[in-house]
Order: C-alpha cells, then sequence, then structure tokens
C-alpha cells in the first residue's frame, strides 16, 4: 500500500451527482491498497468510470492529490491503522 495521511479529491458536480463523499474516499483507498504505479491517476480514473457506470449526465472531471504523511495508510476512521 501507499503511504499517505492525506488525500483530495477535486472534482465537478458529474461525479458528485451520482457518487457521494465516502465512496470516492474508498475509491482512492482501494486503489492506494492495490500497490500499483501512479495510484493518484489510477484513482481518478477508476471515479471517472464509476461516474459513467452510474449513467451521469454531467460534466465528469475528477483529480484525486495524494498527501504524503507520516508512514499511515489511509483507512476509514476508526480502523486500525497499518504500519509498513
Amino acid at each position: 500500500a501507499i503511504n499517505a495521511e492525506y488525500m483530495g479529491v477535486l472534482a465537478c458536480d458529474g461525479l458528485w451527482d451520482v457518487v457521494d463523499n465516502d465512496q470516492a474516499c474508498e475509491v482512492v483507498r482501494q486503489v492506494l491498497k492495490a500497490g500499483e504505479p501512479e495510484p493518484a491517476q489510477k484513482a481518478s480514473d477508476a471515479l471517472v468510470a464509476l461516474a459513467l457506470e452510474r449513467l451521469s449526465y454531467d460534466n465528469i472531471s475528477v483529480l484525486v492529490v495524494l498527501f504524503p504523511g507520516t508512514g499511515k495508510v489511509l483507512e476509514p476512521p476508526g480502523s486500525p491503522v497499518l504500519r509498513p
């Protein structure tokens, strides 16, 4: 998994009309846990694909930004923090 304490998802309403904040964060977490290269781009692509799958009828633009942290892996609140 990628070490990142914070993330930002900047998107237009084409995403937010059909995906809520928690769902968007979960998609980013899943991409991070997969450990593939270019996780921010892959997470952005996954969110666009999800909006299209859910038949969003608006513009869909997504930018995911990962901020380096203190070695924590992104986990939902209340989850145990995994250390590398």
